[in-house]
């Protein structure tokens, strides 16, 4: 990732520092919230170690576009449902959910949304500064 793209990730995350310090949680989100399971994190490391497993250990991601890439895949309503759905019904091991927005098209309730139909691990993947 170069130089310009890394400064630009930082830049546009300080501005959604400041916007979130303003504004509470979506509308969305707290009227349907996903309960909190302190074991799912747990659950991900262990079944990402798992030893002796038929498959291979597969950790699929749902990103729609990335600073690098540009637009990866359209997005469209129900989206990240139905591909959360399909890899769970693949066999992945855990789902990445790129939560990132400006530069990466995800967000926080995207990663509610793959949580809240899949019985694997989620992982809830940004940048953090």
């Amino acid at each position: 990732m170069s130089h310009d793209v890394l400064a630009d990730i930082v830049a546009r995350k300080r501005v959604e520092i400041r916007r979130r310090q303003r504004h509470a949680e979506s509308i969305e989100a707290l009227l349907n919230p996903v309960p909190f399971d302190p074991d799912r994190g747990r659950r991900a490391l262990e079944v990402l170690r798992r030893n002796g497993a038929p498959l291979p250990n597969v950790l699929a991601e749902i990103k729609f576009c990335s600073p690098s890439a540009g637009v990866i895949r359209s997005r469209t309503p129900g989206d990240v449902t139905r591909i959360a759905r399909a890899y769970a019904a693949g066999g992945v091991a855990a789902i990445s959910v790129l939560a990132d927005g400006p530069g990466f098209g995800g967000s926080v309730l995207d990663v509610r949304r793959a949580a809240s139909v899949v019985p694997c691990p989620v992982l809830f993947k940004e940048f953090v500064l």
